[in-house]
């Protein structure tokens, strides 16, 4: 659950309230709000790796939250047993590219393997929307950092 917890953080600006504490900076506690507070009900949440077990998790939370889902996969689709198969607020793409571009915060959760070491780069973080963060709960070779 650490991707909920960090993308429930991100729609609220967490960090930049704790620096503002730190810096004994209260104005965001004692008047009116200086940083956004986001809603993730109705925002979409793209899950990279998202069928397995801990994607499947993370989707649970997510839809209970008023989230949109979408699971990219390999085939396209999810085996008609998965518990997401038939929700209508669950979309399965092929395509990562579109995931990327429709998604609010997307989260990385497959395996380090030779396929996945250094598939995410600059180029996929361009595809995302201006305003949409990127979480990853995988390994971190998996980005190709430079």
């Amino acid at each position: 659950h650490m991707a909920i917890t960090f993308l429930l953080n991100l729609s609220i600006d967490m960090i930049r309230q704790q620096i503002m504490l730190h810096e004994d900076n209260r104005a965001n506690f004692t008047g009116p709000f200086t940083l956004p507070l986001g809603e993730v009900n109705g925002k979409t949440v793209g899950l990279i790796g998202g069928s397995g077990l801990i994607g499947s998790k993370v989707a649970d939370v997510a839809l209970s939250l008023g989230m949109d889902v979408i699971i990219s996969s390999r085939s396209g689709s999810l085996p008609s047993s998965h518990r997401h198969a038939n929700n209508s607020r669950v979309k399965v793409v092929e395509n990562v590219e579109i995931l990327l571009r429709e998604s609010d915060y997307v989260s990385v959760h497959c395996p380090l393997n030779d396929e996945t070491r250094g598939s995410i780069g600059r180029s996929m973080i361009e595809q995302m929307k201006p305003t949409a963060y990127f979480i990853n709960c995988a390994r971190g070779a998996i980005c190709n950092e430079p």
